[in-house]
């Protein structure tokens, strides 16, 4: 029987949490990353990401990631930190850039929030999400948050999971559309109330 297994993060998943936030935001740590080109001229937006969590530059910070494994085999990743802005928007960022971001910029004060969570292929659609979901609400419950949030883009097929998994719709704002972005509509801004 295959063994399942959730597991803080270390330094060596550092590649797999770049490749795995850069998969879960739809396309804005992508575009965050190249924006911080100027520090890393000519790096792969993944390789930036990776720099930053090596950094453990919030949010991009390895300890506060997890590592779903099957087997000792990685299948999932998922990244969580006390709620503050996801995109870590910067004072120095250009108007545009703020604009751009603004739509994942949302957050809810005081909870738990799941910066990003991946499953990878083709390890999707067996329960793993609602694994690491399951295990996010244990971290926030232990850490005494009154609630658990997240942002999903509302085109997503991973929103259905969030909204079965109790979540409700806090706040939205539109999509700016840009070449890397995967989905237009609107991003949502996602929380579940812990009792």
């Amino acid at each position: 029987m295959a063994e399942f297994n959730i597991r803080p993060a270390g330094e060596a998943d550092i590649p797999l949490l770049a490749r795995a936030i850069g998969q879960a935001s739809g396309g804005y740590a992508r575009i965050g990353w190249l924006r911080r080109q100027d520090e890393f001229p000519g790096v792969e937006p993944e390789l930036i990401g990776a720099a930053l969590f090596a950094r453990r530059e919030p949010p991009f910070d390895w300890r506060n990631a997890v590592v779903a494994e099957l087997d000792a085999e990685p299948v999932a990743a998922m990244l969580m930190q006390a709620s503050r802005c996801p995109c870590g928007c910067r004072s120095e960022q250009r108007p545009d850039a703020a604009n751009l971001l603004s739509p994942v910029c949302m957050s809810v004060p005081g909870s738990w929030f799941i910066v990003g969570m991946a499953v990878l292929e083709p390890w999707r659609n067996h329960g793993f999400a609602g694994r690491l979901l399951a295990h996010a609400e244990r971290t926030a419950r232990r850490g005494d948050y009154p609630s658990l949030s997240l942002i999903a883009f509302e085109r997503s097929p991973a929103t259905r999971l969030y909204l079965r998994h109790g979540f409700g719709i806090v706040d939205r704002r539109s999509v700016i559309p840009h070449p890397l972005l995967e989905y237009s509509g609107d991003v949502l801004l996602m929380a579940k109330t812990l009792g």
